[in-house]
């Protein structure tokens, strides 16, 4: 009986993108076999794509950066960096830049992608069983699974805080799901469904809108704002049943915020003169000066992977009582860690692959038409990167590998939808 690697690798990935929100060893484990299958099924290597040589050069920069500070003297060496973190930190970048190239192959027709996608829906809704047991019935934990293969970190809810699930931060968790929303949104308008799948459709839709706004994240509220109106771009679709709940929901939640800011800081505008220390003195605002000033210091070969946090406890420049792990802002930690140079080259390449993508979903450079319904899937993936990329620049998620692949693969789609127009008989991999 002859082995179908092929459908091997593809069946890995769908189970590794299933599992990737609520079970990231076994998801990562899945997605080791389908790239090692599509390595070796490509018919071109690694060097034959143009979009792979900003990623391979970063990489080399990133070694530079862990040789150079691992080479030097302890006399020369700054006293608060590890340099053994530094050769860790590298792994949040170089073999992910592998899985851009590698994963591509299961995404290259717009069928791939849609199905993708859907198993993104699906591998999200342990996220949302979760979150809703921990912010209504008390389901605390963590719990473990397989001596300790999964974890699920179910956490009381402190004060102000949000429902968070399975994951260990709110934010991280609005973040996947805000990411997740443009394909559900999608899944929504697809043609030809049942009464009983469009109803399982709606349902998620809706767990989803309400678990993004009870994560009290202020960043998964912008992405659930930012990614109706860009999927949609209608009117009359904006006025449908869940955009228009889920609107006026996140609006309650904002307007609670809102007044709470404008009771503590209106009055301080107006009473004798406005003390602009009002605004450098927020926390935010601190830790990007300092973040600036790091870089500074060292704006070629970086701090090395330990970068912002080591730095900011070292110098005890901890912001009201707290020290922060990271700058809050990614190309800025990429340029803080690894260099300016490594950061220009890393967010302008993703920069230009996403708007490419946007280019490319609008039809402005495209002389295949499809019907809004047909073409939805293609417009869910290139916002769901805009909502990262957005949310990246006032705060950082992507040290999670559930974002951080989740992310690449998002890159992948958005590569292999640009170059889709001849596609439609290509042949990925070697027979």
């Amino acid at each position: 009986m002859k082995i179908d690697l092929k459908q091997i690798g593809r069946s890995s990935f769908g189970l590794g993108t299933f599992f990737l929100a609520s079970a990231p060893a076994i998801s990562i484990l899945f997605i080791i076999i389908s790239i090692i299958i599509s390595s070796l099924k490509r018919k071109k290597n690694y060097f034959n794509d143009q979009w792979n040589y900003p990623f391979f050069i970063s990489g080399l920069l990133m070694i530079i950066c862990c040789l150079t500070e691992q080479l030097k003297s302890s006399n020369e060496k700054l006293e608060y960096l590890n340099s053994i973190n530094s050769w860790i930190g590298l792994a949040n970048w170089i073999p992910l830049f592998f899985c851009f190239w590698a994963l591509q192959p299961y995404l290259i027709l717009k069928e791939d992608r849609r199905r993708c996608a859907l198993y993104f829906i699906c591998g999200c809704v342990p996220v949302l069983i979760t979150g809703f047991g921990q912010y209504w019935f008390n389901w605390y934990g963590p719990f473990e699974l397989f001596n300790g293969l999964i974890i699920w970190f179910q956490r009381p809810i402190i004060s102000n805080g949000g429902l968070s699930g399975l994951f260990n931060n709110a934010n991280y968790a609005g973040a996947l799901l805000t990411m997740v929303l443009p394909f559900v949104l999608a899944a929504s308008y697809q043609k030809n469904l049942s009464l009983i799948k469009r109803t399982i459709v709606i349902i998620i839709n809706m767990m989803v809108i309400i678990a993004i706004v009870l994560t009290n994240s202020r960043n998964a509220w912008l992405g659930l704002f930012i990614s109706i109106p860009l999927l949609i771009g209608s009117f009359r679709f904006l006025i449908s049943t869940f955009s228009g709940i889920s609107i006026i929901f996140a609006s309650i939640k904002l307007y609670d915020w809102l007044k709470e800011f404008l009771i503590s800081f209106l009055p301080a505008i107006w009473i004798d003169n406005f003390d602009i220390s009002l605004i450098t003195s927020d926390a935010r605002v601190l830790i990007f000066k300092n973040s600036i000033k790091y870089i500074i210091e060292r704006p070629f070969l970086g701090h090395g992977g330990s970068g912002f946090g080591e730095i900011y406890r070292f110098r005890s420049q901890c912001t009201f009582g707290y020290c922060y792990d990271h700058s809050h802002n990614l190309p800025m930690e990429l340029a803080l860690k690894y260099g300016v140079i490594t950061s220009i080259v890393i967010s302008s390449s993703v920069g230009i692959l996403v708007y490419l993508g946007y280019k490319k979903i609008t039809f402005k450079d495209n002389n295949i038409k499809y019907s809004f319904s047909e073409n939805l899937f293609d417009k869910a993936w290139v916002v769901s990167a805009i909502i990262i990329l957005t949310s990246h620049m006032v705060d950082i998620q992507y040290f999670d590998i559930r974002i951080s692949l989740f992310s690449w693969i998002l890159l992948a789609g958005i590569k292999e939808l640009i170059m889709e127009e001849n596609k439609f008989k290509k042949i990925a991999f070697k027979e």
